[in-house]
């Protein structure tokens, strides 16, 4: 086959693609992953509370216990928080609880679906608690070649109350570590860099809350 032939350059830059993707999911999988692990343990402990029984159950209460992470981050820091972080599950069993159903029917004019993509949860549109609601759906395995069990990057026991924003915290990216070029007979080339560190470092620790428990 030539090189310059249209057949090997587009097998050529459909590799490129494949590898620039890969990297790139793989590298925001970390991101994410590295974000919600430092929210969940550098929360302060004076804003930890727990549920009063698992939302999956008729008799828990999460309403309440979010109201309790919301005054708590009120209380020891004097701000009121917007977000609440939630994974699937936690989703499914606020959308199907009596008393959230109660507080949706009445807070949002829009059909609740299930919204099971990572970001602001399309179930609840218009929030709860005065909150956003964002869910993380992404999983990761330890090992994508040895078929390693999936895990999912947030921990379906905990939700997160917090102040979204510079204020609570910032990720800092270094300079590029490396750049791998594929080089297409002098006509194109594609540039792929990797950024050297990322690092999330929390400011206010108080304006983040867990509810564990849940």
């Amino acid at each position: 086959m030539a090189k310059d032939s249209t057949q090997h350059k587009s097998a050529g830059r459909a590799l490129v693609k494949d590898a620039i993707e890969l990297i790139t999911e793989t590298v925001g999988l970390q991101e994410e992953k590295t974000v919600i692990d430092l929210l969940i343990s550098g929360a302060n402990s004076a804003n930890a509370t727990t549920a009063t029984n698992a939302w999956s159950s008729a008799s828990s209460t999460p309403l309440t216990d979010i109201r309790e992470a919301i005054r708590l981050i009120r209380v020891n820091w004097h701000i009121t928080p917007d977000t609440l972080i939630i994974d699937p599950s936690l989703e499914k069993d606020l959308l199907i609880h009596a008393d959230v159903k109660d507080m949706v029917k009445y807070t949002s004019d829009r059909l609740l679906t299930l919204g099971q993509d990572a970001g602001r949860s399309r179930a609840f549109p218009g929030g709860l608690c005065g909150l956003d609601v964002y869910v993380s759906d992404a999983v990761y395995t330890t090992s994508v070649l040895s078929g390693a069990a999936e895990t999912a990057l947030m921990d379906g026991t905990k939700a997160i109350v917090m102040k979204r924003g510079a204020t609570t915290g910032v990720n800092f990216v270094a300079k590029d570590l490396n750049s791998n070029r594929w080089y297409d007979y002098l006509t194109r080339a594609t540039m792929l860099d990797i950024q050297k560190v990322f690092q999330p470092v929390i400011f206010r620790s108080k304006q983040i809350a867990v509810i564990s428990g849940v």
